[in-house]
């Protein structure tokens, strides 16, 4: 069996591909079969990537999944940054070229602990180049430095082969405008520098070499157009410290195949990890949750006085209106409830000053106590991270969903859109039918989009509440959940064991039980 065909190296990567994508991510496939999949695709009108594993045969597998993985990265790329246009004949090939290296240096920005992937992705490629012709003076050869270009300079080695002394002049000329598109703020300005350099070289889709064809084809293509909902995101601006370098991936590779053990270390990617001592840990407080939100109505019986009435039978067995029913079947329905929580997943969850234990322990037991008493109660649930908007865990998640809430880790990005996944799980809860609506924001206050965030808790309340989740903060980042979530609708905890007695109490509060 290829490595391909085990069902949690599959998941592992869908998983991978998903979480890159940040907030409402494409469904991702795993597509062996080159009638579906000859390379890879991002489609942008079914909201779907896709990558073919038998790329790059004749490398032992480790080397394969990582090169798929990097090929997940370029695919996810362009999900996030491009926005498709013209791109037939000449000019849209020469965009995709510059769009190509524009998407991956964004991801690599974005997420540090992709760089080594997109480096060896890089490595390949580059391994593939075919040396410049110095015979011919086709402005093809031209085309083909800007495509080597791309791949050298990131690894720091030199063109292959040498262009003719009438190419010299266009390649002087044409360098810095593909240097440009590399990191042009937008697709529409690298199609315009792919137009300008298509002039300055005269260049034909004849004279473009085949082996330019064919590396372009294994980074996949673009299909459809994107809807009007599904806009491209814009850089994000990046600190001097986040373009460091950076040697370690987001996991190691394939381990353990034959046993079925999921790939990866789970540093840094949220992998499945042990379970067993975290729920144990805190099943004393999901007994607790049960307890506190239990949501039945007290029964409306008559009640004895001290003095001056009395009791009659009928009064407790009949109703006053309809005599021949039991007060019991007068009763109102228990609330019903659903709830999401939401995981700040950034680097700032790490070891707080002067703490032994990283914020993302407490949270991690929260998650893992919120959802173990959502499945007790058959609640309708989901625990999510931002800013990947991946769903870890719900009621159909089984075994995977504790294992990924154990395997909680902050990630390699500074990065925090909790504006955007309340606005986003915030417009799915408002639509669903159950009494009590919460959306649980587990964050330490300091998000990119905090005026978002607090505008989408002003705009849903009475309809979901947005509950911030504290976890051992400090008094500016108390300040800060206050100003997005309100006094009201916050719960701070210095150990994760305060947070079913408080959130019992915000509940009651809000909903007046």
């Amino acid at each position: 069996m290829e490595w391909y065909h085990w069902r949690n190296v599959c998941a592992t990567l869908v998983t991978f591909g998903r979480a890159i994508q940040g907030v409402s991510p494409y469904t991702v496939a795993i597509e062996p079969d080159a009638a579906s999949c000859p390379t890879g695709y991002c489609d942008y009108a079914r909201r779907r990537i896709a990558v073919n594993p038998t790329l790059f045969p004749g490398r032992p597998p480790k080397e394969q999944y990582a090169l798929t993985r990097g090929l997940l990265v370029h695919e996810a790329g362009h999900r996030r940054f491009t926005s498709p246009g013209d791109r037939s004949g000449i000019v849209g090939l020469v965009t995709n070229c510059l769009e190509d290296q524009r998407v991956e240096r964004l991801m690599s920005d974005s997420f540090a602990g992709l760089r080594p992937l997109v480096t060896f992705l890089s490595q390949v490629m580059y391994a593939a180049a075919q040396p410049l012709d110095p015979a011919s003076d086709s402005p093809g050869q031209v085309l083909g430095a800007i495509l080597q270009a791309r791949w050298a300079e990131s690894l720091g080695e030199p063109l292959k082969g040498e262009l003719s002394p009438r190419n010299q002049g266009p390649w002087q000329e044409v360098l810095p405008l593909a240097r440009e598109a590399w990191s042009a703020p937008d697709t529409a300005t690298v199609e315009d520098l792919a137009r300008r350099i298509v002039e300055i070289l005269g260049l034909s889709e004849e004279a473009v070499p085949d082996w330019v064809r064919d590396l372009q084809d294994r980074l996949g293509g673009l299909r459809g157009q994107r809807d009007d909902d599904d806009p491209a995101e814009r850089p994000s601006p990046v600190t001097e410290a986040a373009t460091g370098p950076q040697t370690e991936p987001l996991d190691q590779g394939l381990d353990a195949l034959p046993s079925g053990e999921p790939a990866g270390a789970g540093r840094f990617a949220i992998e499945p990890q042990p379970y067993m001592a975290l729920a144990e840990t805190v099943r004393p407080q999901v007994q607790e949750l049960l307890e506190e939100l239990s949501l039945a109505q007290a029964p409306t019986q008559p009640e004895l006085y001290s003095r001056g009435s009395r009791l009659s039978i009928r009064q407790v067995l009949r109703h006053p209106d309809e005599p021949f029913l039991v007060e019991s079947d007068h009763r109102r329905r228990p609330l019903t409830m659903t709830f999401r929580v939401v995981v700040d997943h950034s680097t700032s969850m790490n070891l707080p000053e002067g703490r032994r234990e990283s914020r993302m322990e407490g949270v991690a037991a929260g998650a893992m106590m919120l959802h173990l008493f959502a499945l007790e109660a058959g609640i309708e649930h989901q625990i999510a991270v931002t800013p990947q908007g991946l769903c870890l865990a719900d009621l159909a998640s089984g075994e995977r969903g504790l294992a990924l809430i154990a395997g909680l880790v902050p990630g390699l990005t500074w990065w925090e859109d909790m504006g955007k996944a309340i606005e986003t799980h915030a417009a799915e809860l408002v639509e669903r039918p159950e009494d009590v609506k919460l959306l649980i924001c587990a964050h330490d206050g300091y998000p990119n989009d905090a005026a978002v965030a607090r505008e989408a808790c002003r705009k849903y309340r009475g309809k979901v509440e947005v509950v911030g989740v504290g976890m051992d903060l400090d008094a500016d980042c108390i300040a800060e959940m206050q100003g997005i979530f309100g006094q009201s609708h916050l719960i701070l905890c210095r150990q994760p064991e305060e947070l079913p007695r408080k959130l019992g109490m915000v509940v009651r509060a809000i909903y007046g039980l």
